[in-house]
């Protein structure tokens, strides 16, 4: 799944209403009517990009959103609450909703660059 489909908004169906056909639970991905959504929280709860995923969905890379760095991610693991990522120093472990709440997905391509810029601060 590309980026721009991964962050587009996402909504879950939390709390019956009238008139409604979807089961309680239905996920719904929405880009022209998110605003109708956000109106109605306590029907709708609007996911992050990480939530409610199948792991083959899951981005192999992230991006911290206050500096930019790209990690490779070695294991997502919901049913634990944890990920897996890589870094120089080795393999760490964090809670993955504390984790990722500060990272968007990321390409291939951004970690390479990463990886060139850390190898010339390091020189």
């Amino acid at each position: 799944m590309n980026i721009k489909d991964l962050l587009k908004p996402r909504f879950e169906l939390i709390a019956d209403y009238p008139g409604n056909s979807q089961p309680i639970g239905n996920v719904t991905i929405e880009d022209a009517t998110a605003s109708y959504f956000r109106k109605f929280k306590a029907n709708f709860y609007e996911l992050e990009w990480y939530e409610k995923r199948d792991y083959s969905d899951l981005p192999l890379f992230v991006k911290t959103t206050y500096n930019g760095t790209v990690n490779k991610v070695d294991n997502y693991n919901f049913e634990n609450d944890t990920i897996k990522v890589q870094y120089p120093e080795g393999i760490c472990q964090f809670s993955l909703k504390a984790y990722l709440s500060e990272r968007l997905p990321a390409i291939e391509e951004e970690y390479l660059q990463n990886i060139v810029q850390l190898e010339a601060l390091s020189k």
